[in-house]
């Protein structure tokens, strides 16, 4: 199988019954590319504290150079529950706008999903 920034291409070799194959050209080439980083990678990039939380959440960027566009927080059943827009490296939320219980986000720059990560709310 392929691996991140790697191309794959895929052969079929047809047998018949007397054990005679042949190889033809490739049949489907994969180019293998991330769309996201690892949550691994992306904590090393983004501090959510308290985990669990109450009343507020604060998200930290490690980068100061990375533009963030939109952060996007999800409930435990895919639903779009907040977004927000920001440069800042570190943004205070208040987690009545948030899901009691597991909530998810995903983090945005300009061009492309930079990873995303989950968290509790009490």
């Amino acid at each position: 199988m392929g691996k991140p920034d790697s191309s794959v291409a895929y052969y079929l070799t047809a047998t018949d019954s007397a054990g005679c194959s042949a190889t033809g050209a490739p049949v489907y080439f994969v180019t293998v590319k991330p769309v996201s980083i690892n949550d691994q990678e992306i904590g090393q990039l983004v501090n959510l504290y308290p985990n669990p939380s109450t009343d507020q959440i604060t998200i930290c960027f490690n980068v100061k150079k990375l533009e963030i566009k939109i952060i996007e927080f999800y409930n435990n059943k895919g639903q779009v529950i907040h977004r927000l827009r920001t440069n800042e490296e570190t943004i205070k939320l208040n987690t009545t706008v948030l899901s009691k219980g597991l909530n998810f986000y995903k983090i945005y720059t300009s061009e492309e999903l930079l990873g995303h990560g989950k968290f509790i709310v009490k």
